[in-house]
């Protein structure tokens, strides 16, 4: 990621999502992100960048954060009236996510001055699945395959 939006994806979260591979890059990651989710998600960011130096013992490409968080599934809506409303229109649908992010800090090593850097956000996302089935997942506020219903 770079200024919040994907440069890169994988088709593992492309197959996990739904989604095609175009329909990630240049969007803005966060617009994927359960709204709840989202202002944890942007300290995770903010705190990351903004750590003390002393902090960074390993350098800015040490940096990690950890959460859980929920992303947005694609829902496809076939029934679809003249008047151009869905019939059976849904909510979104998140599945919940385990999100390692982790900084990199490119810098142009030839370059003199220090503004010739640019900092990437890499983001690892892999799917939480649930040990339990059916009625007792629903009670917790997720669906039968993890997904937010709340």
């Amino acid at each position: 990621m770079h200024d919040g939006l994907v440069l890169y994806t994988t088709s593992s979260i492309c197959t996990a999502l739904g989604y095609l591979k175009d329909a990630w890059i240049g969007r803005s990651f966060i617009d994927y992100v359960h709204p709840k989710d989202k202002i944890i998600l942007a300290d995770q960011i903010t705190s990351g960048i903004a750590s003390p130096q002393k902090e960074r013992s390993k350098g800015i490409n040490g940096r990690r954060a950890s959460l859980f968080c929920g992303l947005r599934r694609f829902t496809r809506c076939n029934n679809v009236p003249n008047n151009g409303h869905r019939a059976d229109a849904r909510s979104n649908l998140y599945l919940t996510f385990h999100l390692t992010l982790s900084f990199r800090d490119f810098r142009d090593r030839t370059a003199e001055k220090p503004s010739n850097r640019a900092m990437f956000l890499v983001v690892t996302a892999q799917p939480v699945h649930s040990a339990y089935k059916g009625s007792m997942v629903q009670g917790l506020g997720r669906g039968p395959t993890g997904e937010r219903t709340r």
